[in-house]
């Protein structure tokens, strides 16, 4: 038996385990006392005991949890506070409602890692997801004065600018705005970007060698644009990308402008 004892004595939860570590409903036993004269909110509490539960499997993705009346019953609290608890789940993409349906857990997040340069196609790829990209618009025009900096360009000179749209398993997650100088890829616009990886067409078509990156992460709350094309309501929280790849001697081959969805995208580095 493992008794886990919250610090302020929040939640106490007993349950016996499998030696296997598979928790079986028969061989576990779990209890949970929320105590009101807690300094932490009665919501907060329930949804970090949710949150426990479904990384523990309790809950696997796809699945539904129980409906909001067993636990209200469970937690002995009112629907208010189960419901601030179930929403603050779905603000952070653990869990998600479906109308009419109930509330599933969601599909685990996709996970990538900020150590080394990376080809966002190939990462996909790799663990074993369905890519597509889909080109929203691609038009040559002038650099303004903002652009031109970024670039390392004059402001005036000529730029490729492409928007797109990439999905994931069929599912909207990334929505971004590339502008590449046209010297350096002339009649870039009719090159077959839809299908093939950007990375690729500058190494293989142009014979561009891209040495480095720089990215620069920042949280937002999306608009109600980026909530259409994105396939999402209105101020959910995602991360704005800006990304600058490098050739050599510094010059810069392309900057881009990306909003990635918070609650199923999450970017992790490692430290020794």
């Amino acid at each position: 038996m493992l008794l886990y004892k919250h610090k302020e004595n929040i939640i106490i939860i007993c349950f016996f385990a499998a030696v296997t570590g598979v928790y079986d409903k028969k061989e576990r036993l779990m209890v949970r006392k929320v105590l009101e004269e807690s300094k932490i909110p009665l919501y907060h509490q329930i949804k970090e005991d949710l949150r426990a539960r479904i990384e523990e499997g309790e809950w696997l993705p796809g699945k539904l949890i129980p409906p909001e009346k067993e636990l209200c019953a469970e937690y002995k609290v009112s629907k208010i506070t189960v419901l601030e608890a179930i929403k603050g789940l779905v603000r952070e993409g653990l869990i998600k409602r479906k109308q009419g349906k109930g509330t599933f857990v969601a599909e685990p997040k996709l996970e990538q890692s900020l150590n080394r340069f990376y080809s966002f196609t190939e990462s996909i790829r790799q663990k074993g997801f369905e890519l597509e990209r889909r080109i929203l618009g691609v038009q040559n025009m002038e650099a303004d004065k903002h652009t031109a900096k970024h670039l390392g360009i004059k402001k005036g000179e000529k730029i490729t600018e492409i928007v797109r749209l990439r999905l994931v398993n069929g599912e909207p997650l990334y929505l971004e705005t590339i502008i590449i100088p046209v010297k350096l890829c002339p009649n870039l616009h009719l090159k077959d970007i839809g299908s093939k990886s950007l990375n690729d067409i500058l190494r293989n078509e142009y014979k561009i060698s891209l040495i480095k990156a720089k990215e620069c992460f920042e949280p937002i709350i999306i608009d109600d644009y980026e909530a259409q094309i994105l396939g999402v309501k209105n101020g959910v929280p995602a991360l704005l990308l800006e990304h600058t790849t490098y050739t050599t001697k510094n010059q810069v081959v392309l900057f881009s402008n990306g909003i990635i969805r918070g609650d199923r995208c999450r970017y992790y580095t490692e430290l020794e």
